[in-house]
């Protein structure tokens, strides 16, 4: 998702991004958008709102980088990745 990402938020959705076994990580993330309960919880999941309707869900990801999604989703993302690598670094110090 972050290549993709990158590549959508400098060229739209043209070119068509196809990543390797995509289909795979869509299968896993999806459903887990859906019925996610809190005891399931882990911190790529903070800010979403979830659980998400199946429309939403495939949409997220399906759309990453786009226009639509960085404004539905970018800034919960770059949120959650920077307070992971603030903890990241807070552990070795």
């Amino acid at each position: 998702m972050p290549l993709k990402r990158s590549i959508r938020q400098q060229f739209g959705k043209t070119p068509k991004v196809y990543c390797w076994a995509e289909d795979i990580m869509i299968g896993q993330v999806a459903p887990r958008l859906v019925t996610l309960t809190p005891k399931q919880w882990h911190w790529y999941y903070d800010g979403l709102p979830v659980p998400m309707s199946i429309a939403d869900a495939i949409a997220f990801c399906y759309d990453v980088g786009t226009k639509t999604w960085e404004r539905k989703y970018g800034a919960i993302i770059d949120a959650t990745l920077a307070k992971m690598e603030k903890d990241r670094v807070d552990d070795e110090c």
